[in-house]
């Protein structure tokens, strides 16, 4: 799944998650960076790549 290949396939969607978790983040306030950046970037793409079911991808953190 992570040949060359098949990562350009999903390019597309890596590009339109990570654009929608920055355009989500709050403008003048703090915010929990590892949370709603780094976990949450990490469990969309890792639930597109396994087909996991992305509503359950949080639980991915966790396993």
């Amino acid at each position: 799944m992570v040949r060359p290949r098949n990562l350009k396939a999903l390019q597309g969607t890596i590009r339109s998650r990570v654009q929608n978790i920055l355009d989500s983040l709050p403008i003048g306030e703090t915010f929990n960076r590892v949370d709603l950046v780094s976990i949450e970037l990490t469990t969309q793409i890792l639930a597109t790549l396994f087909d996991f079911p992305f509503e359950d991808r949080r639980k991915l953190t966790r396993w």
